[in-house]
């Protein structure tokens, strides 16, 4: 299909689909969470785990960042930074929140970022670890990622999510 579309044909393509299934997951999750027989905690995470949050989704937004800053020691070291940032992300939702469909939604983003993770081990991908190492490409990284993460932290999430990150 990709030779035949042409790469940008293709890439276009396939980004409108990634991006209608991505926001059909969230409004999915939306309204699960609505329903209280569905959303009903199956645990209550101790108030402490709120500080792993805290603590490692900065770690998440930099590694995101890192994914498409130039190269750097993160990249070299981390090997997939976009996929550790996926499964940092989602192992320290699936810890907090305890309803079934924050199980599922962050479950289901964890186990996709293990396999995904293993597959390229399989397939022999080394990801970035023989790349050059770059500092330059690390402070944009930190910059960038920490930049984002107050963002969302502060502003996006509540908005988007509807629940604060930080106690008012």
């Amino acid at each position: 299909i990709k030779s035949r579309l042409g790469y940008p044909v293709y890439m276009g393509a396939f980004s409108l689909v990634s991006l209608l299934g991505f926001l059909l997951i969230i409004y999915g999750y939306g309204q699960a969470r609505l329903d209280p027989e569905i959303a009903a905690p199956i645990w209550i995470a101790p108030e402490w785990t709120r500080h792993i949050i805290l603590a490692l989704m900065p770690l998440a937004f930099i590694l995101l960042a890192a994914a498409y800053a130039p190269t750097g020691y993160i990249k070299k070291y981390s090997k997939h930074p976009m996929i550790t940032a996926v499964k940092t992300w989602a192992l320290v939702h699936v810890i907090y929140n305890g309803d079934l469909p924050s199980i599922l939604l962050f479950g289901g983003f964890l186990a996709y970022g293990g396999l995904s993770r293993v597959m390229s081990r399989l397939r022999g991908d080394e990801g970035q670890r023989r790349a050059s190492a770059n500092v330059l490409g690390d402070i944009i990284s930190v910059v960038v990622g920490l930049l984002a993460y107050a963002v969302f932290a502060y502003y996006l999430h509540e908005k988007w999510i509807g629940v604060p990150v930080l106690p008012v």
